[in-house]
């Protein structure tokens, strides 16, 4: 189904009026309304933006939206009091005065459009990782959303657990000593998610009749239909994701992030025996080098996917059986070991040490959040309070995870200057750093 360019005209038109007229949600800066619901529209509700909906049943789902009906059918049936769209560009510009916040948990390439749209017309905004696709619409939903004055929420899930608060304050503890290598790794190919391919371009296939192709591309190019894209792989291809290393760092790597406080690298190498193509490769390694920040010492932070794995690390038991994904934070004191997607269960590797930390733990520092990840930006909504993944920081970690992919997507290892939103060492790669929406999605 192709969407013809007239009506896209009127919808950009549409979304003018919604910027213009609705400024300012119903719950504004300041306001409090503990005994209101929200109103939340939920764009992208099959696969994981399923979780975002069932995150917000207690408030009043209004608008469900999907460009795949048959995909979102089961969400469509468990709010059916909600009004249904195919395009978020209709949905805000008919509804924009009835909804107070949105959820987004679409395919990367098409988060800044949305989310940029939404933004701009006062909406809170609840968006799935990495923020965007390109660092430059990172940057700019940065602005929007400080210029905009809502509260902002990216869904890397692990923020707001306690496992991630332990790590932070471990470290500000001295626990670790000082930090100077960080290894996170997934060492195969989820299942559903990535898949090797066998064709690269795609077969091509007929589109289902019950999906919106044109509408799901949004501002990436034009081409056929290929079952190797939906409903989510996706994810491996550069045109429309971020790779493994998108799709797991904000979660792997979020709590060394933030513990050791890295910002931006000021080098990214990337190793990988194969030459890159359109498709995200299963062998590489990324290593990220930031410098000293204050007290804290220069750290390299190496990243590890598909058959490439962390070596032998000084201090660590041969015997020691390191799960298919997680993290290591080595110190000069202590190593610090997260297993899994997320830093649910942090420990110490030495057994001494962990023994005694678990004997005498240290005070907590840091609020816990009371709930889910969803529930921390709904009550961050209705208290005018900032949430811990706003799109500041979580733009930050998005960045990285971006930056890696870049690299193996280019097969090039390069110096970055933050900053000057330049690559000084290979400035041919400059142009990755944007995206050329087609025609009628350029949403700058």
């Amino acid at each position: 189904m192709k969407t013809h360019p007239a009506h896209r005209r009127t919808f950009l038109k549409q979304a003018a009026l919604v910027t213009g007229s609705f400024a300012l949600p119903r719950f504004s800066i300041g306001q409090t309304a503990a005994s209101s619901k929200l109103r939340i529209a939920c764009i992208g509700i099959g696969g994981v933006g399923a979780n975002a909906v069932k995150g917000c049943l207690s408030e009043n789902i209004v608008a469900l939206c999907d460009v795949d009906e048959k995909y979102a059918a089961p969400l469509f049936g468990l709010v059916p009091t909600a009004k249904r769209f195919r395009d978020f560009r209709e949905m805000l510009s008919k509804m924009g005065d009835q909804i107070d916040a949105v959820t987004i948990a679409t395919p990367d390439h098409s988060h800044f459009p949305i989310a940029m749209m939404a933004l701009k017309a006062g909406k809170h905004v609840f968006l799935e990782k990495p923020l965007a696709h390109r660092i430059e619409e990172i940057r700019l939903l940065q602005q929007a959303a400080r210029k905009a004055g809502v509260i902002t929420l990216m869904g890397n899930q692990g923020h707001a657990k306690d496992g991630m608060r332990l790590v932070k304050e471990w470290t500000d503890a001295g626990i670790l000593g000082d930090v100077t290598e960080v290894h996170a790794w997934t060492d195969t190919p989820v299942k559903n998610f990535f898949e090797v391919q066998s064709q690269i371009p795609p077969a091509t296939h007929p589109v289902p009749d019950t999906l919106a192709w044109d509408l799901w591309l949004g501002p990436a190019k034009a081409r056929p239909f290929s079952r190797s894209y939906l409903p989510m792989l996706w994810r491996g291809w550069w045109d429309f994701g971020s790779g493994m290393i998108g799709d797991n760092m904000p979660h792997t790597l979020d709590a060394p992030f933030w513990a050791l406080e890295l910002g931006s690298p000021h080098k990214v190498e990337v190793e990988m025996p194969q030459q890159p193509t359109l498709y995200d490769t299963f062998n590489a390694k990324v290593t990220f080098h930031f410098a000293a920040r204050g007290k804290r010492p220069p750290v390299k932070l190496f990243w590890y996917q598909g058959s490439a794995q962390p070596p032998q690390i000084p201090g660590i038991s041969e015997k020691t059986k390191l799960d298919s994904r997680g993290m290591l934070m080595v110190g000069d004191k202590n190593t610090l070991y997260a297993p899994g997607l997320f830093a649910d269960s942090p420990r110490l590797l030495d057994e001494a040490s962990w023994t005694e930390l678990r004997a005498n733990p240290i005070a907590k520092t840091i609020p816990r959040v009371k709930g889910s990840h969803y529930q921390e930006w709904i009550d961050g909504i209705r208290t005018n309070t900032p949430c811990g993944s706003n799109f500041d920081y979580g733009g930050a970690l998005s960045e990285l995870a971006v930056l890696g992919a870049l690299a193996m997507q280019s097969g090039k290892s390069f110096e970055w200057d933050s900053a000057k939103l330049d690559i000084t060492s290979h400035p041919e790669l400059n142009p990755m750093l944007r995206h050329a929406p087609r025609e009628g999605w350029d949403f700058r």
